[in-house]
C-alpha cells in the first residue's frame, strides 16, 4: 500500500520533471534545454494553491498530471498535451450521493486487481480517468521484531521523480455544485526485491512511454493500459524517524535516516563496582544483613 508520500519540489520543478514529447502539433515548447519537450500548464491556479510536503497524507491535495483531452481541462487556457491539476488524495465516487465528508470510505489505493470489479474504481477506470502522481518519494512501515519502522522509499537516481499510476473522479454533492476533484494511488504485489519491506507498493510507472500510455485513454485501450501495471525495482530507502507518525508534521527532518538506538546492556549483578556505587543507606543496611546472619550461624555452631 501507499498511504504518505513526499513531494518536496516547488510548482516549476515538477513542471520541469513532467516535461514531454508533444504528440499534438498545437504543443509549443517552452523549455530552453530541449526545444522538442513540451512542458504542462497548471490548471487554473492549481500552482498558487500548491505547497511542497514532506508528509503528503490522505484526505492532503497534491498535483496530479493528465492528458489535456479530458472534457473539464479543455477550458481554452492552452494547448498543451497535458495538464497538472491539484486533486484531493482518496478517492469519492461520482456515484456518491450526498457530502463528500460523508463517504465512508478513504480509498487513497486502489489494488490493481480491483481496477474492473469493484465500482468505485471500475466507473473511473473505464472512463478513462488515468492519471499520474508525481512524487519525490513514498514512505512504508517496515515490520521488525513485532514493531513497525517507517522507510523511506525514492528512486535510485535521486534527482528522478517516481510517477505512480491513478485513476481520479470528480464528485459533484448536486448538480449544481462545484466538483471536487479526487484521486487514488494503484498498488501492486510487491517485487521481490521490495517484498522485505511490504508485501504491496505502488505501481510506478517506467520511462516516458508508459507514462505517455497510461494518460493516453484514447489511443491506448483499458486492457493495454492494465498491462503497464506491474511490479519494479529500480527503487532504494532507508529508515527514518517517527515523525513521519504524525499527519499534521509536514517538516524536512521526516526524511532523515533514523538514528540507532543505544544499545542497553544487561545488569550484571553485583559486582565491587556496583557495591561501592550504592548509597551509604543501602550499604548499611546489606551490611546490618550480613552480620545477622553470621550471628545466627555462630550460635547454631555452639
Amino acid at each position: 500500500m501507499c498511504g504518505r508520500c513526499v513531494i518536496m519540489r516547488d510548482g516549476g520543478a515538477i513542471r520541469r520533471r513532467c516535461a514531454h514529447y508533444p504528440y499534438k502539433s498545437s504543443c509549443t515548447a517552452d523549455t530552453a534545454s530541449d526545444s522538442s519537450h513540451c512542458l504542462p500548464r497548471w490548471y487554473q491556479e492549481g500552482e498558487s494553491s500548491y505547497q511542497p510536503s514532506y508528509n503528503v497524507c490522505p484526505r492532503d491535495n497534491l498535483p496530479v498530471l493528465l492528458s489535456s483531452d479530458h472534457p473539464h481541462a479543455c477550458d481554452g487556457e492552452g494547448p498543451e498535451d497535458r495538464i497538472l491539476q491539484m486533486m484531493q488524495w482518496g478517492l469519492v465516487p461520482s456515484w456518491h450521493k450526498g457530502a463528500a465528508k460523508d463517504f465512508a470510505y478513504l480509498l487513497n489505493n486502489c489494488r490493481s486487481e480491483s481496477l474492473f470489479d469493484k465500482a468505485s474504481f471500475r466507473n473511473a477506470f473505464t472512463r478513462g480517468h488515468r492519471c499520474v502522481v508525481p512524487v519525490d518519494g513514498f514512505y512504508e512501515w517496515k515490520l521488525i521484531a513485532g514493531k513497525k519502522y517507517p522507510q523511506y522509499i525514492q528512486s535510485v537516481d535521486n534527482d528522478s521523480m517516481l510517477m505512480l499510476a491513478g485513476i481520479f473522479d470528480i464528485h459533484r454533492q448536486t448538480p449544481d455544485s462545484n466538483p471536487l476533484y479526487t484521486v487514488t494511488l494503484i498498488t501492486t504485489e510487491a517485487h521481490p526485491v521490495f517484498s522485505e519491506v511490504h508485501h504491496r507498493m505502488p505501481a510506478v510507472l517506467q520511462g516516458a512511454q508508459q507514462v505517455a500510455d497510461w494518460l493516453d485513454f484514447r489511443r491506448v485501450t483499458d486492457k493495454q493500459a492494465y498491462s503497464i501495471i506491474i511490479p519494479t525495482t529500480g527503487l532504494t530507502w532507508y529508515a527514518v524517524g517517527n515523525s513521519v507518525n504524525n499527519v499534521y508534521y509536514k517538516g524536512e527532518d521526516c526524511v532523515l535516516p533514523r538514528k540507532a538506538e543505544p544499545v542497553k546492556e544487561k545488569s550484571k549483578g553485583i559486582t565491587l563496582d556496583t557495591f561501592f556505587k550504592k548509597t551509604p543507606v543501602k550499604r548499611k543496611l546489606e551490611d546490618s544483613r550480613t552480620l545477622k546472619r553470621v550471628k545466627d550461624e555462630s550460635k547454631n555452631e555452639s
